[in-house]
């Protein structure tokens, strides 16, 4: 449970004789993109940053960049501009597996987001104020039902293209508690991270270079 929380911290086919109406997979993707968004906060947490810094997240960099590049990038990293990067991964991830969609929708719904976004919002918080996490506070939040769904999602080989979608990948496998296995859960995160920066950069058309 504490590796896990060391790393929140740093969409059915039918039976093939009709096509599911285009309403129904609207609705799958946009219900599946706001659980992955629940579960992954990670546009609430930027929104902290930014309240804080003005120039966040080019911070001492900020002179290499136009305004125009710094409000855009603002925007794609905020909660909304998250949200539609992740509603774009989802479009993806239903077009490439429209199998997976109901069920990753189910194990998010019964309780894993909820968990997730707990544990995430846990460890970033206590971080700003310089506290270690607790486990057992974020464990009496939930049911055992809820939590076991958590453990579905991170462990079960059938959710591993949701959890390649969402960055998470191998990072949360339940039991780990190595020293390599915190080390790998921290590089995905930083990883997760670099990777939604990356693309706020692409979709504002800012250069790598103003990281220079």
């Amino acid at each position: 449970m504490n590796r896990s929380l060391a790393f929140w911290f740093v969409l059915a086919g039918s039976m093939g004789f009709c096509a599911i109406p285009a309403n129904a997979q609207v609705n799958e993707t946009e219900t599946l993109t706001k659980l992955v968004v629940q579960t992954i906060p990670m546009g609430r947490v930027m929104q902290v940053f930014m309240d804080r810094n003005p120039n966040w997240p080019l911070n001492e960099k900020v002179g290499n960049a136009s305004a125009q590049d710094l409000k855009c990038l603002r925007a794609r990293l905020g909660p909304e501009g998250y949200a539609a990067m992740r509603g774009e991964q989802v479009k993806e991830f239903a077009k490439r597996y429209p199998d997976r969609v109901a069920d990753s929708i189910a194990v998010l719904e019964q309780g894993a987001a909820a968990f997730g976004e707990a544990t995430f919002m846990d460890g970033v918080n206590n971080s700003l104020q310089g506290k270690s996490s607790d486990a057992s506070a974020v464990l009496a939040k939930f049911t055992a039902r809820q939590y076991s769904s958590y453990l579905d999602f991170i462990g079960n080989e059938k959710h591993r293209q949701l959890r390649d979608m969402m960055g998470i990948g191998e990072a949360l496998v339940p039991g780990a508690r190595t020293e390599d296995d915190k080390q790998r859960q921290q590089n995905a995160g930083r990883m997760m991270s670099t990777r939604v920066m990356l693309d706020a950069m692409d979709y504002c058309s800012v250069p790598l270079t103003v990281l220079k």
